[in-house]
């Protein structure tokens, strides 16, 4: 079983794209739609797909997908942003990926960054996690499918899976706690999964980039993962030359 959470708020413009990439999936999965009270029409088109949609008030967007987490108790885990979506056909490959290994805890790949229009910006491809360090590398969360108990280990340990008090970088802090920490058998396929629209809170201005790096040196510091400086530094440079 695929869990696809997806958390909205005001999202009626974009959220179709999400709903319909879901739909289109040939095999059994959740879409469970976390929704912050939108006073737009974001629910009337969810309702319109067979989505689980669940209403609540939330602190923010960390806060709102460890609610959606909630909701959910065995299977595979992903999350997919309101405006973006799967790429056909590339999320048979990643269930075929856990179907033939047991063991295998996390699968990721590429996503594709669109501007206006849809227009192609770049493409992300985080190949090189090596050594069980992410080496200055963030996996874009939307192509992260992570198997549920490996998640429920980052909640135990925490009491959380996301910390709902940062502003941008909590999915980098889940990815190091299970790559670093838990150090759980991962695998990236060189295949592009989503198609994410530029302007999220990582991938703005300069200033929240700034925030962001902040945020991921000081998510090394507090959980004792080595070179935390030099880790950013290549976040750093990896981020200005687009990979």
């Amino acid at each position: 079983m695929l869990n696809i959470l997806t958390v909205s708020y005001n999202s009626e413009r974009t959220i179709l794209d999400s709903l319909e990439s879901v739909d289109k999936l040939p095999f059994n999965k959740r879409h469970i739609i976390q929704d912050g009270a939108s006073i737009d029409g974001t629910r009337d088109v969810a309702s319109q797909f067979k989505a689980e949609i669940f209403v609540e008030n939330d602190l923010g967007i960390y806060d709102a997908m460890n609610k959606a987490f909630s909701h959910v108790n065995s299977g595979i885990v992903a999350y997919l942003n309101s405006d973006d979506f799967y790429i056909q056909g590339s999320l048979q490959r990643v269930m075929d990926e856990f179907d033939s290994d047991a063991d295998l805890d996390v699968v990721f790949g590429n996503v594709i960054y669109t501007g206006k229009g849809g227009v192609f910006v770049r493409r992300i491809s985080p190949r090189g996690i090596v050594d069980g360090r992410l080496n200055g590398y963030q996996i874009p969360h939307p192509a992260l499918f992570v198997r549920f108990d490996a998640l429920r280990k980052v909640v135990e340990r925490n009491g959380y899976l996301f910390d709902k008090s940062l502003r941008i970088s909590a999915d980098y802090e889940l990815q190091c706690q299970l790559i670093e920490l838990l150090k759980v058998k991962w695998k990236y396929i060189d295949l592009d999964i989503v198609s994410m629209r530029l302007g999220g809170e990582s991938t703005g201005s300069f200033k929240r980039r700034l925030l962001g790096w902040k945020e991921c040196y000081n998510i090394r510091k507090r959980n004792q993962l080595k070179s935390p400086l030099c880790e950013i530094v290549r976040k750093v440079i990896r981020n200005a030359s687009g990979f």
